[in-house]
Formats: structure tokens, sequence, C-alpha cells
């Protein structure tokens, strides 16, 4: 899949739900106009032409896709052979955009392959049950996700590095990034002297923009205090972290997190299930030895390319697993029961 402009969004559908197709074009009418977003669904297809062929061309240069998922959907063996295959590698390998929009109860979250993308309506919620103010609020919210994908390389800063290639980078230390910053809790920036400090369970400090479609490397600076050590079986530690593939449905978001508890680090997914988010989440990969001196900073380097995610912390390899699927989204960082200084983090692809 390409990552130059112009994004190209695939639109994936049962004849069944044409009437959701027809809305939804209003609302990505404007984003081909004005913004030179290519929306491609069938409907696009001319009289007489190879429409496999054209269908099969348009799902492979896709670099979002929109799914409107029913039974219909679900039941359609045509979906399911040509289009859901490249759409969902193109996701796991290439960091692909799926937005599924839920248009009728459906066996979605029964779907190992589906149910792990973000629906962008809750799936309990439907279009075929929602109010006509409802069902816009859906429409428009994947507009503005599909903009906000398409103006990633816009928004950031250029900076060359030392053999000259330029990339794009996001200083959450830089005054005019830190005003575009998600605070949730209490989060101080501590502009004279280059730190952010931040503290307390449900409190984040999240990334406007997303990363993830393309390779990225997240360094950050961190120094913890004002945490316990973890107790078997009494205490859980300080539970910091670093997060990426942030998305937020409702009250409850869904992320990747590099779990620092003060004696181990591991990577874990939270909200993935669509659960609240202190119950759902999942350890994917063991618990290494890493223990936090308080009042000591450490550094860590987060390298996500297609194929895996590498930890490093003090410059050594900490931990290493095969890229999952879903890594797409905002990064930030969490305190969870602690004190963090932040003194560098700095995104860059």
């Amino acid at each position: 899949m390409p990552d130059d402009n112009p994004v190209s969004v695939f639109v994936s559908y049962a004849r069944a739900d044409k009437r959701w197709l027809d809305r939804l074009k209003i609302h990505l009418t404007p984003l081909d106009k004005q913004y030179e977003i290519d929306i491609w669904e069938d409907t696009r297809v001319k009289s007489g032409s190879k429409w496999r062929k054209e269908i099969q061309d348009a799902v492979n240069r896709a670099n979002i896709a929109v799914l409107i998922v029913s039974a219909d959907f679900l039941a359609s063996d045509f979906i399911r052979t040509n289009e859901l295959p490249p759409l969902l590698k193109a996701a796991e390998e290439e960091g692909a955009l799926i937005l599924p929009i839920i248009a009728s109860p459906s066996l979605f979250l029964w779907d190992t392959h589906l149910s792990q993308f973000q629906a962008v309506n809750d799936p309990s919620e439907p279009l075929i049950s929602a109010r006509d103010g409802e069902r816009e609020a859906v429409f428009l919210k994947v507009a503005e996700a599909i903009l906000e994908r398409a103006g990633i390389a816009r928004k950031r800063t250029p900076s060359v590095t030392a053999d000259n290639q330029v990339k794009n980078q996001e200083n959450f230390l830089e005054h005019n990034v830190w005003n575009r910053l998600i605070k949730i809790g209490d989060w101080i920036f501590d502009e004279a002297n280059s730190r952010i400090i931040g503290s307390g369970q449900q409190a984040y400090l999240i990334s406007r923009d997303e990363y993830g479609d393309k390779p990225f490397e997240i360094n950050a600076k961190l120094e913890f205090s004002n945490f316990d050590y973890p107790v078997k079986g009494k205490s859980l530690g300080m539970n910091a972290g670093i997060i990426f593939g942030w998305k937020q449905d409702k009250e409850f978001p869904r992320y990747y997190n590099i779990l620092i508890s003060g004696s181990d680090i591991l990577l874990e997914r939270i909200g993935f299930q669509g659960g609240a988010t202190h119950r759902d989440y999942e350890h994917i990969t063991d618990a290494i030895e890493l223990r936090i001196e308080k009042g000591t900073t450490f550094d860590f380097r987060v390298l996500v390319t297609k194929e895996k995610i590498e930890i490093f912390v003090n410059n050594r390899s900490v931990l290493s697993i095969k890229r999952p699927t879903g890594v797409v989204g905002r990064v930030g960082i969490r305190p969870w029961r602690s004190k963090m200084d932040c003194t560098l983090f700095t995104v860059t692809e």
C-alpha cells in the first residue's frame, strides 16, 4: 500500500446495505473534492469494464478501509474472499486504517479477524436502531478519522538526521506541540526546565497525530518517583507506561502499553475487547526484569516497523515481538501509581 498522498479509501459493503453507503458518500464527498482523497466503492465500476480487476486494484491501493458491517456483509463470499484478506493483511503489515461501521446486528464481535478493530460506533448501537442524528454523527466520525489520517504528514515538523535524511518528528516538549496534546488527568509543562510532570491513575498525555501507517520510533527520557515496588499477591507496583496505537471509543480507549511495574517491563494491550479498561487487558509478552530506581532517569527507545516492535532501555534491547495488529493510533505516556518526570519525548517517522 502506498504511503504518499492522495490517501485512498476503499468502502466495502453488501448490496443490501447500499442505503448506508449512499449516506456515507455524502459525508465523504468533500474529502475527494477539497483534499484530493480518493474514495472508492463499487458504484464507480463502469459498464462493460473488467469489474473484478477494478475492485482488486482499488483494494490494493487503499490505505484506509471503511467496512459497513452487517449480517449480509459477513455472509458475503465475495467480500470474505476478495476484499477482506488484502485489507486485513495491509492493516497488519503496513498499518492500513480499518474503520468498521456497524450497520445492523451481526456476529461482528465473534469474528476473530474483524473484532480486533475498534468499530466507529458501538456494536450494541447499530445504524439500523439509531436516530437520524446519531447516524449522521457516525458518518461524520468516519470522515474525520480519514481527514486525520490524511493530515499526518502535513501536521508534523520535518527534521534532518545526521545522514541528511528528512523525517517527520513530533516533540512533546515543544511549546506548540504541548498545546495540541490530549491531556487527561494532571499534567504540568515546566517549560523553563524542559520537563513534563504527571501523576495519578487514569492520567494520560497523548499525541493528536496518529502513527503506524509508516515505521516510527519513540524516544523518551523518564524519571519515576512516589511509587511502591510490586509485592506478589499484595501490590501491583507503579504500572506506568509508554503508549501507542491509542484509539478512543466513547469513554473507553484501546491501546498498547509498555508496562513498567517498578521491577519488570512487558507489553500489554488494553481495551481491545471493548470492555472497561481496568478489566480488559492482556499481557502479550513475558515480563522481563527491569528494576526502576527512584529519581534515576531511564532512556526508552521504541522501534515500530512493518515486521516487529523492539524496545530498548538505556541502549539495551529488552523486548522484541512480531508486530501485532491494531498498532496504528496516537502515542503517549501514562504515570499510573507514580510521579513521572519526562525530559524527552519524540516520535519520528
